[in-house]
């Protein structure tokens, strides 16, 4: 960018930005790829007359991402390379919002926007007013392509080879989890969770949901208490390995460092910790159900 002409970044604005409506302000005012690198959060605002708050957002996120000097179109980052199509056409759908569709596509939000977005947001913007259910939902769908490093090409991968067999709750889409109803002989009411907010990421990120939470997703009423208890019994089957298996990947990065202190302390001190490691899984669960509930609480300041 910063060896473009005016033309290079109307081009970009319109076709990798997608935001051909401002293109008469910036031919007038942007000159140069430099001169747009340059400009303040404010005065992106004044020259190119943009009054969405999120529009602002993204325009400012992708000039961030083109202040540094090798970066170009063809390498930018993985959520750079996610569209506000990819958003509201697939992302939505996979985290079971599809209703809130219009208003994605009204605010152009763009993988590098949605990894921005807070609980604010989604309250003010974006059409979740007072609906923390699904902001829960979506903030969990961002929380996962955080994970993955916005590489959907893995998470496509890893949710075809658990699409025939009960693994791998945490990459479950809307529609997998749709499915798993049906194969557990509750058809009448799998398609109620369409469109619920219900997918694989919150569940197992969110320890507080339970099976009661997904009874009341699938609708089952509070009078089925048999229907409600085969649930539990298959539900409670089907995440706590999911819960477990997050634990475990989480584990060897927090216990890294502390691991190779550990070994300096003698043979008998590693077999003690050892001996703990259920207890500090136990403990490390908890700490990210704490930290995804702060994490919700400060979106929403």
């Amino acid at each position: 960018m910063h060896e473009w002409r005016a033309d290079a970044v109307l081009v970009w604005l319109e076709l990798v930005m997608h935001m051909s409506q401002y293109n008469k302000e910036c031919a007038e005012n942007i000159k140069s790829g430099k001169v747009l690198l340059g400009l303040s959060l404010g005065e992106l605002e004044k020259c190119l007359n943009i009054e969405n708050v999120l529009h602002r957002r993204k325009l400012w996120l992708g000039i961030e991402e083109f202040r540094n000097p090798a970066c170009t179109v063809a390498n930018m980052s993985a959520a750079g390379q996610l569209d506000h199509w990819w958003v509201c056409e697939q992302w939505l759908r996979d985290v079971g919002l599809t209703q809130y569709a219009s208003r994605f596509r009204e605010h152009l939000i763009d993988g590098r926007t949605l990894c921005s977005l807070t609980r604010k947001d989604l309250d003010r913007h974006l059409g979740m007013e007072g609906k923390k259910t699904h902001q829960d939902s979506a903030l969990r769908g961002i929380e996962l392509l955080r994970m993955l490093s916005f590489n959907t090409q893995r998470l496509d991968e890893r949710r075809q080879m658990c699409q025939s067999c009960d693994a791998d709750l945490l990459v479950w889409n809307n529609a997998r989890l749709v499915q798993w109803a049906k194969s557990i002989d509750l058809k009448e009411y799998s398609s109620n969770l369409r469109d619920s907010g219900v997918h694989g990421a919150l569940i197992v990120f969110d320890t507080t949901f339970t099976s009661d939470d997904m009874a009341n997703a699938l609708g089952i009423p509070v009078n089925k208490a048999t229907v409600r208890r085969h649930l539990a019994s298959e539900f409670d089957s089907l995440v706590k390995p999911a819960r477990d298996s997050l634990m475990d990947e989480l584990l060897p990065c927090i216990t890294e460092d502390v691991g190779k202190k550990m070994t300096s302390l003698g043979p008998s001190f590693v077999r003690s910790a050892q001996r703990s490691r259920k207890s500090l899984r136990s403990s490390i669960s908890r700490s990210i159900g704490r930290q995804l509930s702060r994490d919700s609480n400060f979106h929403g300041k």
